[in-house]
């Protein structure tokens, strides 16, 4: 029997939680930034602000339209910008999230920071690994799928509910390789293997528990999709006519981003229980 102490929950780890979210809301917001602020020179002036944009005729939106057009040179410089930070930034987020996680007991952020920097090469590798293995999967179910899809029904709408199933075996190909690399990115930054070792951990791990693993997954990706799509119709029931209802809408979708964030957060400790199970085992 194993006498390793059993990882801590999600909501035993606040300082996972505050960094993840912070770091979603405050690149949603950075990126939402440019934009605005190019439609701004629009609607700045008028006393409903950004709701003129949604009034009837629409004039207001294609004059927004039309400055927009002139701005977005440095608006898609911001963005890329931004996501190159983003990007390696987000390394280091989860890194520090899955020190926390994978931590019994009590976890000083100073040492989570540390290892987060210190797994980031390892967290940059396996993310190579898996653009690639997602990519090549993705070429091997997606070209001959469409193949026998163009093949077995060449006319509408067989076509297009055949183009349809080949699209949701590619989405679920690219599923399942994200699992595997969450699996390899808990066994890099919670228990510290290397490049390889935790490749090999994260498919002892869905060789071991599969069942656990996708339902653990499943019902946690199910969960937040149901979240965005209720924000998106409580978004739009909500309406933009005023600039209390804007307001209202932003603070809906940014409470969806963050319930999002919880569960992105749930599913990595999942995640991080099981890998630890498997390599306790192990060892």
């Amino acid at each position: 029997m194993s006498t390793q102490r059993e990882p801590p929950t999600v909501f035993q780890r606040p300082w996972a939680i505050g960094v993840y979210l912070s770091f979603t809301a405050l690149f949603s917001f950075a990126f939402s930034a440019p934009l605005a602020s190019a439609i701004g020179t629009t609607t700045g002036k008028y006393p409903r602000g950004d709701a003129e944009l949604f009034d009837p005729g629409a004039l207001m939106l294609i004059e927004a339209a039309r400055h927009l057009r002139d701005a977005m040179p440095a608006v898609s410089t911001a963005w890329m910008v931004l996501a190159v930070a983003a990007f390696f930034l987000s390394f280091l987020v989860i890194g520090f999230c899955l020190a926390l996680l994978g931590t019994p007991g009590r976890a000083r952020p100073s040492w989570a920071v540390a290892r987060a920097f210190r797994t980031f090469p390892t967290l940059i590798f396996i993310a190579i690994v898996a653009a690639l293995a997602a990519g090549v999967s993705g070429a091997l179910v997606w070209i001959p799928g469409m193949a026998i899809a163009r093949a077995s029904e060449p006319t509408p709408p067989g076509s297009d509910i055949a183009r349809y199933i080949v699209f949701g075996v590619l989405l679920l190909v690219i599923a399942l390789v994200g699992i595997l690399h969450d699996l390899a990115r808990v066994a890099a930054a919670a228990v510290g293997h290397r490049t390889y070792g935790a490749l090999r951990a994260a498919l002892r791990t869905a060789q071991k528990h599969s069942l656990r693993t996708l339902g653990a997954y499943t019902w946690r990706t199910v969960l937040a999709l149901g979240i965005f799509a209720f924000s998106v119709w409580l978004g739009v029931r909500v309406g933009y006519r005023t600039s209390a209802a804007v307001w209202a809408t932003a603070l809906i979708h940014q409470t969806a981003l963050a319930l999002m964030g919880l569960m992105r957060l749930s599913w990595l400790s999942r995640a991080t229980r099981l890998v630890l199970s498997v390599e306790n085992g192990v060892r």
